[in-house]
Order: structure tokens, then C-alpha cells, then sequence
């Protein structure tokens, strides 16, 4: 688990505390919290949340207890519409704690709750342990649920869930052995069960947060121009795509468009050909307009139409947020022109994602969009937003917004101080280009993983009053500040934050540590002043410069570790050869959970083919020897089989069948 995903969680849960979301009390928060994200495909209303809470007294360990029938939640018996025909019960059973572990004796109350509560042979009164009212409530109308649906019922299945802010990746042997047994006592209680125990970390929360509610859209079409295994080219009637993108209110559905890589770009000249074509007659729309393109999990034909699930329209933003703009502003009765529609069915992730990037990998998008769907970058985005400020990920999502453009960063922004003031390298970050986050170990190097998220914030707040104060010096000097502060901002942060910690040799975790007081507006405005100064008649941000005026600042301030900068070589990394070389001077096989997560997600299921350390290395520009014992541990932590020759083995030497 990456430490940084227990700090956006924090600051979901702040977000939810301050809006009394359902209360002001941390535990209930984090219960709704779970108990919302585990159901979100079910699409439930507050009310109904609420209604599955068991949590208090004598809850035998479960805190949250829904029963859905046929997908339906069911919380009343009288009321419910019973199926006549086919019958399927499935129940959702949910601890939250808000500790960062997952604990056995959680598992061992729960042990004790399944094997007498599911027991539909006891009556509650038959039962020796402790239950709340709300508990044996939920336990009388499953069973009320279980016997009316006897005659039809094909399925029932139970899905425990244990969710704290813990590391899901490293539960403990003991509490995995106690959830297995716990699935097998299920299975003994009723025939043909469906049991399963998951175990929801701050990652997998975070992941269920930010994931859209799975939902199934029609698409009409006119004629489908190719297909091959759950993938279709069609024509669409205009008017049917625009009723496909908006909802009854004749909204633009905007979700539908999170996995592009941009947000809507105005009126350029793009888009003014665009609306052109539609207010003209003369050709049909798709002859002219290269079309949309369509993510699904799957996709089926029926008659005229496409039943398409979870849709993410990956590109093509531009021309459906201009089609929405011309029906919106036009009553057009007879409308006989199409636009082509591609849709992809693909469940795998990382083939999702090259597709989002490669159908945006046009000369008319900027290489900084193409990182936008990164899960760095919506982390980045989501501790920016909890510190009141907005991380344009997509380019123009806040600016359409209407946002305080003063509150508003973009990548190259943040890439450039990162490599500034972090790296310090201030001559490279004053022209800093697009073309770098082309290069996968640079953006690495840039977009660290492994830095706690807390550091773009504080970075994007320095920025801002370093600036103030560069504009408000360099303007009285010279009149045209853009340029000069924009030259000027990496050098004047360098020194302030030498000034702040007493060396340039200071840390990320140094920087967090350093409260308002530390950093003064009169330390800022000195060392603006004297960076504007020294720099009034350059006008090239140059290497010598950078020496002469952090030696300079280092005896005037008392600023330790002037070399740090000064007798800096490489000045950026170029190549992996270097990155490795690095990474091996400084990393000395130092194992960190965050790597050993890392690994664990890039490898596939086993056996592995052969050589898989040495390509997993590659990808993920680490050492052999640091996958190598990555993949030790994994193997240690009963995560992965041992292997050799593609033949698996078990703890105790004995052959692994899969």
C-alpha cells in the first residue's frame, strides 16, 4: 500500500466530517464511507445506507448487513415486489475500523457471530451470543427472504467485508487463515453457496472512491460498419448520440468523459469547423469529422441498438461537448446526418489505458495531457483539491469551471518546480519544455511515486508567494515581470528554503516539517529582492549564474551545503543506465512497502515466463536485485508461489497445481 493513499483517505474523511457526512462522529464517517463505496454499483440512496448500520453493542462483529434480492436492497418485507420466476439472494456483510491494520480478533468475533447466526435452524432466542436488535432484525428478515424464495431461488451468495485504512497487500497469515474458515463455514451452513471474504485497504478504498457506478447506456445506430469480438465501428443518427450524452434534464452527461485526456478547449478552430459542419446541410457529419471513440467492459447487439457497459468516452470530447452545443441552442426536427462511433470492449486496465492514450497521441494534443489519467496524477489532483487549490489534470476542466485562475496548477506548473526547487536544477526548470514528460524516466523522476503527496501543495503555495513578491519587486525595476519572475521563481525558492532549514542540502520530509512561522514574508521578500537584483541584466538563466548567486546567498544568509548546487554534474537524467546507477547508490536494496506493492500490481498471474525479473526491472526502472527481493518477500508472505522452470511449489516443497 502506498502511504500516500492512508493520506488521501484522511482527507476524504476530513472533507466528510466538516459536511456532517452522515456526522461529526470519525468512526460513523468512516462506516458510511465503507459501507457506500463496497455497494456503490448498487447505486444506493443515503437513506439506504443507513438503513443496512448494525453497528454498537453487541453487534457480533459486523457493522454493516444488507440483503439484496435480485439486485434490489431488500429492508422491508411487506413491502418488497418478490420475484415469481428466478431468484438470486445476495448478502453484503461489512466491518469498518478505522485503525491501520486489519486485527484478528475482529475475525474470531465474527467466527463466532457466522456459525450460530446463519444457523436458520436456531431461533433468536436459541442463540448464546450477545446480538443488538438491529442485528437479529437483518438475521429474521434473511431468513423471512431465504424460505419465501426457496422454490426459486438459483443462487445465494455472501460477501464479508473487513475495511480499515490497513495495507490490504500484507494481511497476516493468522487472520487469512480465520477469513477462509469463516468462508468455509458458510458453505457448510447452505448448499450451493456463494462465500467469499475481501479484505479493503486505504488502496482498494481509494480505488472503490474514485471509481464511476457501474451502469449499462443503449446506443442507437443506423448500421454497423465492422465488428469483431464485442468491438463495433457504427453510424449514429446525430440526434440519438445527443440523446445518448444527455440526461433527462438535458444536461451533458460529463462523466462520461473522465477517462479523456482533456476537458472542452472553446472555440478554437477546430471546433469552430466542427459547429460549421452541423449548421451546414450539404455533407453528411461523418464524412468530415474523424468520429468518437467509446471504453466499454462490454458490448452487445441488439436489433438496432448497442446495450454498452460502463461507457468512458476516451476521445472525441471536443466534438460532442460542439453537438451537444448546436441541438441545445437548436430545434432541428429532421436530422439524417451521422457521426462514426467506435467502441472498444476491454476489461484489462492496462490495455485501457494505452488505448486512452493512444487514440489521444495526436499532434493536437499536448504531451502533458497524455499522463492526465495517471493514478499519480489523480492523487496529485485530490490532495491539491484538499488544500483548496485545483490541479488541472485535464486540460480546461477548472478553467471551464469558472475557477480562480489563481487557485489553478497544471502539470508543467508543478513538473517544473518539482525539478527546481526539489531537484535544484532552476536553470532547467526556467525552460522547461513538453517534449521531457515524453521521456518515461524523466516524468519518473519528475512524478515520483515514492515522494509523500503533501510536497505538490506545498510546492504550488510557495510558488504562489514567491511570485507575489518577485512581481511586486521586479515591477518597480524593470516594468515587464513575466519573464522575469518566471526565471526568477526556482532560484528565489532555493534560497528561501535554504533560509528555512539552514542548508541546501534540505529533505522532502524537512520541508513538511516546517510550519507558516519558518518561512516568514520577510524572508520571501528579501530573497526575492535579492535574486531580482543579481538577476536584472541576465537574460539567460545560465549555469554560472546559478553558482555565483547560491554562493553568494550561502555567506550572506548562512546557508550550509552550497555544493549540493554548485558541483551539481548532471544536472538532469537523461538516460536509465544513470537512473539505475542512482537508485543503486542511494537505495542499497532499502525495501519499502510502497516497492514491494509496486512489484506485486506489475507482475502477471503465475507461472511467469521465463526472464520475468529482468522485463519487470525494465518497466519499472528498478535494479534486478531490488525485484528480485521484492518478489522474495512476496513469496515469504504466501502472495506468490515459489517457481522454478514454470513449476510452482507450496511452503513445504509440494507441487502447485492452478
Amino acid at each position: 500500500m502506498a502511504k500516500n493513499d492512508v493520506i488521501l483517505i484522511d482527507n476524504i474523511l476530513k472533507d466528510r466530517l466538516s459536511e456532517g457526512i452522515p456526522s461529526s462522529d470519525p468512526g460513523e464517517v468512516f462506516e458510511y464511507l465503507s459501507a457506500e463505496q463496497v455497494l456503490k454499483d448498487f447505486d444506493l440512496k443515503e437513506d439506504e445506507i443507513q438503513s443496512g448500520i448494525v453497528d454498537g453493542k453487541d453487534d457480533g462483529g459486523i457493522d454493516s448487513f444488507y440483503i439484496f434480492i435480485n439486485g434490489i436492497l431488500l429492508t422491508d418485507l411487506a413491502s418488497f415486489s418478490w420475484p415469481r420466476k428466478s431468484c438470486e439472494i445476495a448478502l453484503y456483510i461489512i466491518t469498518s475500523k478505522h485503525h491501520e491494520t486489519f486485527e484478528q480478533g475482529v475475525l474470531n468475533n465474527q467466527y463466532a457471530t457466522v456459525s450460530e447466526l446463519f444457523d436458520l435452524g436456531k431461533d433468536n432466542t436459541e442463540l448464546t451470543g450477545a446480538y443488538n436488535s438491529d442485528v437479529l432484525y437483518k438475521r429474521r428478515i434473511f431468513i423471512e427472504a431465504y424460505k419465501k424464495t426457496a422454490s426459486n431461488l438459483s443462487n445465494l451468495s455472501v460477501h464479508f467485508f473487513y475495511v480499515s485504512r490497513g495495507d490490504a497487500a500484507i494481511v497476516g497469515e493468522n487472520i487469512l487463515a480465520r477469513a477462509e474458515q469463516i468462508v468455509e463455514v458458510l458453505k457448510g451452513l447452505f448448499s450451493n453457496c456463494d462465500a467469499t471474504y475481501s479484505f479493503v485497504g486505504s488502496s482498494e478504498l481509494l480505488a472503490l472512491y474514485r471509481k464511476k457506478p457501474e451502469y449499462e447506456m443503449e446506443l442507437k445506430h443506423s448500421g454497423i460498419i465492422s465488428y469483431s469480438q464485442e468491438c463495433f465501428i457504427v453510424l449514429c443518427n446525430l440526434k440519438d448520440y445527443y440523446d445518448f450524452i444527455t440526461d433527462d434534464a438535458m444536461k451533458l452527461k460529463k462523466y462520461l468523459f473522465d477517462s479523456n485526456v482533456r476537458d472542452y478547449m472553446g472555440l478554437n478552430s477546430v471546433n469552430e469547423d466542427i459547429l460549421e459542419s452541423l449548421k451546414h446541410n450539404d455533407a453528411d457529419f461523418w464524412w468530415l469529422n474523424n468520429g468518437i471513440t467509446i471504453l466499454a467492459r462490454h458490448t452487445v447487439s441488439i436489433g438496432n441498438a448497442l446495450r454498452i457497459q460502463d461507457v468512458q468516452i476516451v476521445n472525441g470530447l471536443q466534438t460532442s461537448q460542439t453537438i451537444y452545443d448546436y441541438f441545445s441552442k437548436n430545434t432541428v426536427t429532421d436530422e439524417n446526418r451521422s457521426v462514426m462511433i467506435k467502441i472498444i470492449s476491454q476489461d484489462d486496465a492496462e490495455i485501457r489505458d494505452r488505448i486512452i492514450r493512444s487514440t489521444n497521441n495526436q499532434t493536437a494534443i499536448e504531451s502533458k495531457s497524455l499522463f492526465a489519467t495517471d493514478k499519480l496524477q489523480r492523487d496529485i489532483e485530490d490532495i491539491m483539491k484538499s488544500n483548496g487549490l485545483y490541479y488541472e489534470r485535464r486540460a480546461n476542466f477548472y478553467k471551464n469551471q469558472d475557477v480562480d485562475p489563481s487557485l489553478i496548477f497544471e502539470i508543467m506548473a508543478l513538473g517544473a518546480l518539482y525539478l527546481g526547487i526539489i531537484l535544484r536544477v532552476p536553470e532547467r526548470a526556467a525552460n522547461f519544455k513538453q517534449k521531457i514528460l515524453r521521456d518515461p524516466v524523466k516524468y519518473d523522476l519528475l512524478f515520483n511515486h515514492g515522494e509523500p503527496l503533501e510536497i505538490w501543495p506545498f510546492l504550488a503555495k510557495l510558488s504562489r508567494r514567491i511570485d507575489k513578491k518577485l512581481f511586486d519587486v521586479v515591477k518597480r525595476s524593470v516594468g515587464n515581470t513575466e519573464r522575469m519572475v518566471k526565471r526568477s521563481r526556482y532560484v528565489a525558492g532555493i534560497i528561501v528554503l535554504g533560509r528555512a532549514t539552514g542548508t541546501y542540502n534540505y529533505s522532502v520530509n524537512q520541508l513538511l516539517k516546517l510550519k507558516d512561522e519558518d518561512i516568514t514574508e520577510s524572508m520571501i521578500e528579501e530573497s526575492a529582492r535579492f535574486v531580482a537584483q543579481k538577476y536584472i541584466k541576465e537574460y539567460m538563466l545560465s549555469r554560472i549564474y546559478v553558482t555565483s548567486i547560491i554562493s553568494e546567498a550561502a555567506s550572506l544568509y548562512g546557508i550550509t551545503n552550497p555544493e549540493r548546487i554548485t558541483r551539481q554534474k548532471n544536472l538532469f537524467i537523461t538516460t536509465k543506465d544513470y537512473y539505475i546507477k542512482k537508485q543503486r547508490r542511494n537505495s542499497k536494496l532499502k525495501m519499502s512497502e510502497d516497492i514491494i506493492s509496486r512489484v506485486k500490481n506489475a507482475l502477471p498471474q503465475q507461472p511467469w515466463p521465463a526472464g520475468i525479473i529482468a522485463k519487470t526491472a525494465e518497466k519499472m526502472h528498478l535494479e534486478r536485485s531490488v525485484v528480485y527481493e521484492a518478489v522474495s518477500r512476496l513469496i515469504d508472505r504466501s502472495v506468490f508461489f515459489a517457481q522454478k522452470e514454470g513449476v510452482l511449489f507450496d511452503k513445504e516443497g509440494n507441487i502447485v497445481s492452478l
